[in-house]
């Protein structure tokens, strides 16, 4: 994955704000390179191509609705589509539990594709939702009527440069055997108040699951607030209320193992790569105490292993023939929708991929029973299927599991019953499009259910009649509120604190690369969090890093704390590291996905000339140089005679 121009590419910029503009300039007989400037929905795969084919296009500039939700400026108004996708119409069905069946459903029917396209030639974005970004297009639309007052015809006319290098080459294992790629991914987080889980122990395991990040065709402006940040922040708030059980949870009769997984757009990295590592038989082949080349880590201090790299070996300690049953949170932060006399209320979902599963009926009816309101009637949590169309799982963690065993009763929650959200995995995907209140409620809502649920199975107690009159767990809805300011609006929370140092700012929530040891800013805040959430005891002692404190201890928010919180390697299940270090791929059927490295980004708006003009330029240029030859000769055949 990677954008790139293989040289600076420049065009003279004009707007094509409709399809029957674009239509028109493919058509027309303009002469020259051009910049086509176009709203965000109008980028389909279609109209690209023929862009492209019309030999008059350099590159394309797409205009994108900004928002800042903590910035007082002004953006300028951009209108915005109702639904607008560019990843697939089936999302990562090629990877998926159901890459087999020809007839698996289509949940992203409005998807452009247009994320999984090569193109050749570079896409920028224009973003404008503070002052530096609408000052640059406020300078790029008066380039544009510029050119316009000019006809394309009187020079000097505004043009733009595009110099987007990448170092790609041909395909991943070329790429990475040229250390040009790195594989995409990063690093997921696992966590538990069972400090004393072990794989003999022979408890059953409940699997509380969410996405960590998301994916967009701009990384920069990939913010994911439904599609990602909506279920992170409900797992986390489901992992606070647990915290406060009378009962310590540590105590039931099942383990609750939260897992939150980095890459699941990229065809389900973290999940894949989690279930790999606590299925398969694990042989640590070379172990020595010290760092090396090929793997980073002091392996001595967390019990770790050099070849195969892995920071601690903790994972083995998870049975995978323990796991009972997964609750997983998908995109919950749209589960307001208005109700008979236009009255909001509440509506979420559940999908399962086998609905005569005892399991899956279990957990499916005991959560419509806690959301019913008053303990009587339907609940706000619905069977996906109530509208009579089985569409089995949406994309989902779930799968990766059920590969290896389609008997663990699983389910997603979702706000969407039979399509994505409208804009899945978009840059769009910015909760712009609802009101904060809204979004805190739905997320408080279902986590509040679903912690009630986890509560009751965990004692064996959940049931189709269960009732959450008498249920002592609820969610904190201000620490929701906090997350979800943290994570989308201003990320100089104190949740920050511990690891960054304050910025205005909000955080792209796009999925990075996999460097062995180097966590990057989501994987650390999850990790803080719930290290520090599901901590058994938290010392006195400070700490900047997990090597500060003891063995089996971690530095969660600067204090050495006893917490089951481990990272885990995220990135494809078709790639593994060899005894140098080396990324390679082991089997090109799994996900193989890597990303290019790159040099800064460069984008300059200049005036150009006329052709005739430059002409005109080169050759007075060309004179002046013959006659400076001349001069000089002359001059020092003047100066030899005089000497």
């Amino acid at each position: 994955m990677g954008c790139q121009s293989l040289k600076p590419t420049s065009g003279l910029l004009i707007l094509t704000e409709t399809q029957d503009l674009i239509n028109d300039f493919i058509k027309s007989d303009r002469k020259g390179k051009y910049v086509v400037i176009l709203p965000y929905e109008l980028m389909t795969n279609d109209n690209l191509r023929s862009l492209e084919s019309s030999g008059k296009m350099s590159g394309v500039l797409t205009l994108i609705n900004g928002t800042d939700p903590s910035s007082s400026n002004s953006a300028p108004i951009i209108q915005r589509p109702i639904f607008l996708s560019p990843d697939e119409k089936c999302p990562s069905c090629q990877f998926g539990l159901y890459r087999n069946d020809e007839s698996r459903y289509i949940w992203n029917p409005n998807g452009l594709g247009i994320i999984q396209e090569r193109y050749d030639f570079p896409i920028f974005a224009l973003y404008p939702y503070d002052k530096p970004s609408i000052n640059s297009y406020n300078r790029i639309i008066n380039g544009v009527q510029f050119n316009e007052r000019k006809s394309y015809v009187r020079f000097p006319l505004k043009a733009v440069e595009f110099d987007a290098l990448m170092y790609a080459a041909v395909d991943a294992s070329t790429c990475l055997r040229r250390n040009f790629c790195n594989p995409v991914g990063g690093y997921s987080v696992y966590s538990t108040p069972s400090i004393d889980m072990n794989e003999n122990d022979g408890k059953p395991i409940i699997i509380v699951s969410a996405a960590m990040d998301s994916k967009s065709l701009f990384q920069d402006i990939t913010f994911g607030l439904n599609n990602g940040i909506s279920g992170s922040i409900a797992l986390i708030a489901i992992a606070d209320a647990l915290s406060r059980s009378a009962t310590p949870v540590k105590n039931f009769q099942k383990h609750i193992l939260f897992t939150s997984f980095a890459g699941e757009s990229w065809g389900f990295l973290g999940s894949q790569r989690f279930v790999k590592n606590i299925f398969e038989p694990f042989n640590c082949i070379q172990n020595k105490t010290k760092p090396t080349t090929s793997c980073g880590f002091n392996t001595g201090n967390f019990g770790g292993c050099t070849f195969p790299c892995f920071r601690d070996l903790d994972f083995k300690r998870i049975n995978f023939g323990n796991i009972d049953s997964i609750f997983e949170l998908s995109s919950v932060a749209n589960g307001i929708s208005k109700g008979p006399g236009n009255i909001q209320e509440f509506k979420y979902f559940v999908h399962v991929d086998n609905e005569n599963n005892a399991g899956n009926r279990l957990l499916m009816q005991g959560l419509g029973a806690l959301s019913a309101v008053g303990g009587t009637g339907a609940g706000f949590v619905r069977n996906a299927s109530e509208d009579g169309v089985f569409r089995k799982l949406p994309p989902s963690s779930s799968m990766a599991f059920l590969e290896k065993n389609i008997n663990i009763p699983a389910v997603v929650i979702s706000d969407f019953q039979a399509n994505l959200s409208n804009y899945y995995n978009s840059e769009y995907d910015d909760g712009s499009d609802l009101d904060v209140s809204t979004i805190i409620s739905s997320i408080c809502s279902i986590a509040n259910v679903t912690s009630q649920a986890v509560w009751l199975h965990a004692q064996n107690l959940l049931s189709p009649t269960s009732s959450a009159a008498n249920n002592p767990i609820s969610v904190n809805c201000t620490l929701v509120g906090l997350l979800f300011d943290c994570l989308t609006v201003d990320a100089s929370c104190s949740l920050f604190d511990a690891f960054r140092k304050s910025k205005d700012d909000r955080i792209s929530h796009y999925t990075g690369v996999f460097q062995q040891g180097s966590q990057q800013l989501l994987p650390r805040f999850h990790y803080n969090v719930l290290g520090s959430i599901n901590a058994n005891s938290i010392s006195d002692r400070k700490c900047k890093n997990d090597v500060d404190c003891e063995f089996g201890e971690i530095c969660a928010n600067l204090h050495c704390t006893n917490s089951f919180t481990r990272y885990h390697d995220s990135y494809g299940a078709g790639l593994e590291f060899n005894e140098k270090g080396e990324t390679t791929i082991v089997d090109p059927e799994k996900t193989t996905w890597v990303e290019s490295v790159w040099s800064d980004f460069k984008f300059n708006l200049f005036n150009i000339t006329s052709s005739e003009s430059q002409i005109g330029e080169l050759m007075t240029g060309i004179l002046l140089t013959v006659l400076s030859i001349i001069c000089v000769i002359f001059g020092k055949r003047e100066n030899r005679e005089k000497w």
